[in-house]
């Protein structure tokens, strides 16, 4: 199943291909299956009400949206993921997170060839998974990129995209598997994930890891990051490239800014005046904000055509699997941070990988720190034994 994830993300093997569907399906009837092979599985009051409003909140998006049978099908194959086993999500992400890295290993390593060795190796050239996108897409062994070869100053290039269609799908699974793992640097594949979000010049990514670093690092270890950070932004202000992945798309003059940097700015101002209409908390319909927002990606879009009340009876229905689960301010703070920071820029209702993911991460960040919480305490008791022998040898 891992596999099936990394699949759906969606990688370029499945873009435009049957494969897609039949994947999702796969995914959907494996997770039934395990589900109806562990019928005794025991489950939080939350964890049902969780069920009861996300199924509600559904049939609401279906029943607006208009699917068709197959279409249908399709997107009620996330329904049997609320009911997955918490072993079945370890072991799915788990195996995800080792296909990823290793997946995004040999990706860096033709990305540091052809973009910044400009070693030419061979390419063709594929559709977009999005037909609203305009880009042309080059793929090479392990890598896609998003313009022609030849355009090494173009920064589009110089982002990785790894096997998806842009490095914003990069920087958000990067941050949610350090996240759900807390930055843990002693494993080879947060490493990996590291160097895949940075390079793919993703605000989302960096933001995550500099909120990460001021509630994690100890006081004097902030105060040093912070300046660094400054220092370094301050000194690469005129940088081409560093200019054209940061400073601009926080600058009106991008026509993106940086609350609306996830839609046009024609979205953006028409979003701004509904915002102030009745139909704020009920929506336009669907597939409004698709034509107006020519393939951008925000909450805003859902917003738009399902209404706030929908959005943010979606949103906690999420948290409700959460509850029971999650134990301590910095739990709740992690599953929050990537929860909503997908929300924000990847609100994308119906998709298999990231409501697994999102289903998944409460259990997952549960179980790091209790495993953090049971080594510190084993190292306690190690550490007062020491005392006691080295007392006891000094005292004789």
């Amino acid at each position: 199943m891992g596999f099936l994830l990394f699949s759906l993300v969606p990688s370029f093997y499945v873009w435009n291909n049957p494969l897609y569907n039949l994947f999702s399906v796969a995914m959907a009837g494996l997770v039934l299956f395990d589900t109806l092979q562990h019928k005794g599985e025991k489950r939080t009051s939350f964890h049902f009400l969780g069920c009861i409003l996300f199924i509600l909140v559904y049939m609401i998006y279906l029943l607006k949206s208009g699917f068709n049978v197959l279409g249908l099908i399709l997107k009620l194959s996330v329904i049997p993921l609320l009911f997955t086993r918490k072993e079945l999500f370890r072991d799915t992400l788990k195996a995800f997170v080792v296909i990823y890295a290793v997946c995004m290993a040999i990706s860096l390593v033709v990305y540091f060839l052809v973009t910044w060795m400009g070693v030419g190796l061979p390419s063709r050239v594929i559709e977009p998974w999005n037909d609203l996108k305009d880009s042309t897409y080059y793929l090479y062994p392990f890598l896609v990129t998003a313009v022609d070869p030849s355009s090494l100053l173009d920064a589009s290039f110089i982002r990785f995209h790894g096997f998806f269609d842009e490095g914003g799908v990069v920087g958000t699974v990067s941050a949610i598997l350090l996240v759900i793992e807390n930055f843990n640097f002693k494993k080879l594949t947060n490493i990996v994930a590291l160097v895949s979000g940075i390079f793919s010049f993703s605000l989302f990514f960096f933001l995550i890891c500099f909120v990460a670093i001021l509630l994690n690092a100890p006081g004097k270890f902030k105060i040093g990051t912070v300046v660094v950070i400054s220092v370094a932004l301050y000194l690469l202000r005129e940088n081409e490239i560093v200019d054209q992945m940061l400073f601009s798309r926080f600058s009106d003059e991008s026509a993106l800014g940086f609350v609306d940097n996830r839609n046009t700015g024609y979205f953006a101002d028409v979003y701004e005046k509904f915002s102030k209409t009745p139909a704020f908390w009920t929506g336009m319909g669907a597939g409004k904000a698709e034509v107006l927002g020519e393939g951008g990606a925000s909450y805003k879009m859902l917003v738009y055509d399902y209404g706030m009340l929908f959005f943010f009876f979606y949103v906690l229905s999420f948290f409700f699997f959460a509850f029971g689960l999650l134990k301590g301010w910095r739990q709740y703070l992690a599953f929050s941070m990537i929860l909503l920071g997908t929300m924000y820029q990847r609100p994308f209702i119906g998709e298999i990988t990231f409501t697994f993911i999102m289903l998944a991460a409460p259990h997952l960040i549960a179980d790091y720190y209790s495993r953090e919480k049971t080594a510190q305490t084993a190292k306690t008791k190690k550490q007062s034994k020491i005392i006691h022998y080295v007392a006891e040898t000094t005292n004789r």
